[in-house]
């Protein structure tokens, strides 16, 4: 068990190294890309490049490994999603050192079956730190999206474009709305349709209502009338559908609260019985019948998890 632990330890200080220590490479793309969005290197241009130079061969390798695996696509939407400036070839390493120190670990110290599981699960740890962080900038980009509407609507108010007031809005906003929107003005600066770049945005922040805004935006064009009014009507309903899930949050707090007490019991009780009566749980760690009663345990309570979590939440 103390092995197990051990294990579990290491996945998680890869992970943490992986993904907490912050990314100075800058890529091609984003070092043309960066005057146009005011996103400026905290390094020279000299150390900058002697930097990214250092170990190119292994990143090239590793992102054409990713392209021919068809997971270069998918690493880099998950890294964006995220607000992280790690690369994609730095995510995979991330993965493959958690998951293979973790194996070998688990294998020095007993059944190789524990050892592809115990692998597995801590490979997956730094996609799953990723998508807690996307959902955290995510619902972050909500809360700031009326204000970021009414900003819109006090540009074009003054007589600005669109255009303009997206800039306004870049410059005005906080964090990671204004990271959000540099980026697509960058890419309309680069010829880019506004429409296809704020379509891109939803899509990497998976805003639940940012897709009303451009809603709006398209039927401004097609039938005419004043774009201001009808953003200030959006932000009132974008307010309203905020309050609303915030009152069901609050409504659904219970059950949520019981599910995750029943899924920590286990685990909680597990752990327990480990430190204080290492004997009485032996069988379960040291004996085939012990270790298919814990899989067939993990895979119920991972049911039961999406079942309970299906009940307590709302659709967007």
């Amino acid at each position: 068990m103390t092995t197990l632990l051990l294990s579990l330890l290491v996945g998680v200080c890869a992970t943490w190294i992986a993904l907490v220590i912050p990314a100075r490479r800058r890529s091609w793309v984003d070092s043309r890309i960066a005057p146009h969005v005011s996103l400026r290197s905290g390094l020279p241009g000299k150390e900058r490049a002697s930097r990214s130079g250092s170990i190119p061969s292994v990143s090239r390798l590793t992102e054409r490994l990713l392209v021919v695996l068809r997971l270069e696509r998918p690493f880099r939407l998950e890294l964006a999603r995220a607000g992280s400036g790690w690369t994609t070839a730095q995510l995979a390493w991330a993965t493959a050192g958690a998951g293979g120190g973790v194996f070998v670990l688990a294998l020095v110290a007993g059944s190789p079956a524990a050892a592809v599981l115990l692998g597995l699960l801590a490979a997956v740890v730094p996609h799953v730190v990723l998508r807690l962080r996307a959902g955290r900038r995510a619902k972050a980009f909500d809360e700031q999206l009326p204000d970021i509407l009414d900003m819109l609507v006090g540009s074009l108010t003054v007589g600005h474009s669109f255009d303009q007031s997206l800039h306004a809005v870049a410059d005005g906003a906080a964090e990671p709305a204004a990271t959000e929107f540099k980026r697509a003005l960058g890419e309309i600066r680069l010829g880019r349709p506004a429409r296809a770049a704020l379509s891109d945005v939803a899509a990497r922040v998976r805003s639940r209502d940012l897709p009303f805004v451009l809603t709006a935006v398209d039927l401004q064009q097609q039938i005419g009338g004043s774009l201001g009014g009808l953003l200030k009507t959006v932000a009132d309903s974008v307010r309203e559908r905020q309050q609303f899930r915030r009152k069901v949050r609050a409504l659904t707090s219970m059950g949520r609260a019981s599910a995750g007490a029943l899924v920590a019991m286990p685990f909680v009780a597990a752990i327990g019985l480990s430190l204080l009566q290492p004997t009485y749980m032996q069988p379960m760690w040291q004996t085939t019948t012990g270790r298919e009663l814990v899989v067939g345990a993990l895979v119920s309570m991972a049911l039961g998890t999406f079942i309970l979590k299906r009940i307590v939440s709302i659709g967007s």
